[in-house]
Parts: structure tokens; sequence; C-alpha cells
């Protein structure tokens, strides 16, 4: 290999690539959007996982009445947490049919 040849010329530019647009959304979802994404369907979840791994390392040290507070909050929040976003993405979807037969 030398070191006095010329160095091939350089690569042409990607192309850009457009991404399809997406469809506007009606005005009257936006509040119950920031439902949808509200922090406390999260929140429920989280407490659930920290209670169910309670569950573990009280049964780890041998605490069968700790374990089991913490297994049925953990349970409650699972609970909870599954029928509220239940009911969220039902009216969601009850909200977004309605409005889109609307159009």
């Amino acid at each position: 290999m030398s070191y006095d040849s010329t160095p091939p010329p350089p690569m042409p530019p990607p192309l850009p690539v457009s991404a399809p647009a997406a469809p506007p959304r009606p005005a009257q979802l936006s509040c119950l959007g920031n439902l949808v994404h509200s922090p406390v369907l999260p929140a429920l979840e989280y407490c659930w996982i920290v209670f169910s791994n309670q569950v573990n390392s009280k049964r780890a040290v041998v605490d069968p009445g700790g374990a089991q507070v913490a297994s049925r909050k953990a349970k409650s929040f699972a609970i909870w947490a599954a029928v509220i976003e239940l009911i969220v993405d039902v009216v969601y979807g009850v909200t977004t049919v309605l409005l889109a037969s609307k159009e």
C-alpha cells in the first residue's frame, strides 16, 4: 500500500427519508390524552412492584407475617392499577369512536 496514492472520493450524502404525515387529531381529545398519560397509572404499577419485591425479601428473612401483608398490598395495587387502566382505556376508546363517527 502506497501513501502517495490519492484517497477515494467521498460518499454522497444519504437521501432524506420523509415519514408519512400523521392524521390530525381532533381537538377534543387533547385533555383525554393527558389523562391517558397520567402519572397515576405508573405510580400504582411501581407500588405493586415494590411490594412484590418486599414479599421476597421478607420471606428470605423468615418474616411470614410481613410477607403476607406485603403480598396483600401488592395484590391490591395490582388490581387497582388494572381496573383503573381498563376504565381509562374504555373511556378513551369510546370517546375516540364517538368523535370519529361525528366526522
